[in-house]
């Protein structure tokens, strides 16, 4: 009886330690992911300044039509390095920084003014 009860109580820490070891490596993997995430942001947001300002060279091109440039261009850039790019963030992240040299190339005018 005390040796059915000894591997009961085995068997239990047993389960017990192999659930705490499966959270942890669940939340490892998710914490991996997200650092994985945030590299191939980092890279794609390091890219975009570049690309936009190739696009800015287009004369006679709409600002649609620059910005598509850009986007198929990061996805190029993206499937040539192997990884995933959001298109919705990429989106967000052209309109931001557009909006920020548009910011600064009005202020430079009017110091010149």
């Amino acid at each position: 009886m005390e040796k059915a009860e000894y591997i009961l109580s085995l068997v239990g820490t047993i389960l017990s330690c192999m659930a705490g070891i499966l959270t942890i490596g669940i939340k490892l993997i998710k914490a991996l992911k997200a650092v994985k995430e945030k590299i191939n942001k980092e890279k794609i947001t390091e890219k975009l300044p570049e690309l936009i300002e190739e696009a800015e060279r287009f004369i006679g091109y709409s600002g649609k039509e620059k910005k598509e440039y850009v986007m198929d261009k990061i996805g190029e850039y993206a499937e040539a390095l192997g990884i995933k790019a959001d298109l919705q963030f990429v989106s967000e992240k052209i309109e931001e920084l557009v909006k920020l040299t548009k910011g600064v190339n009005m202020y430079e005018k009017k110091e010149k003014d």
